[in-house]
């Protein structure tokens, strides 16, 4: 598995690993509990993903091969891909809304849903995640943009 290290955000590095290691090092620190685990599944969606750096954050787009929307979204807080997903709502909105959190310093999560669409702002006092989630066929087009203030 191919992770980047961002010790220098100019010249980040490649960090690999062994997922058979890691795994054992997940039982024994963390008493075999699954949701640490790297499964070969998560290394092989990993090859559609590319992690950018942007003006003041950074942005990853994958695609996401035969899924929905819906089995996307729900990927997202399942895996805590961002940060406060638990935040989320736990089913994908039919129809765009905000909703007020101000608590942990989240401030908002705004919904903008569309055909084919859905585009997920959560703000934060430092900034933003923007979850830009695309149908396109079979596949899903996953855009996640950190952005600070």
């Amino acid at each position: 598995m191919k992770l980047n290290k961002q010790n220098d955000i100019e010249n980040p590095e490649t960090l690999k690993f062994d997922e058979k290691k890691w795994n054992a090092i997940i039982d024994c620190y963390f008493k075999s509990n699954k949701n640490y685990y790297i499964e070969k599944s998560q290394l092989n969606k990993s090859n559609d993903c590319v992690t950018e750096q942007i003006e003041m954050g950074s942005k990853e787009i994958c695609t996401i091969k035969n899924t929905t929307l819906k089995n996307a979204y729900i990927s997202i807080i399942k895996n805590k891909e961002v940060d406060k997903s638990e935040k989320l709502k736990k089913e994908l909105p039919l129809k765009s809304e905000t909703i007020k959190i101000n608590s942990d310093g989240l401030i908002s999560i705004e919904y903008k849903v569309a055909k084919n669409r859905v585009d997920i702002t959560m703000s934060f006092d430092g900034g933003e995640t923007t979850i830009l989630l695309h149908q396109k066929g079979n596949d899903v087009q996953k855009t996640i943009i950190y952005s600070a203030d």
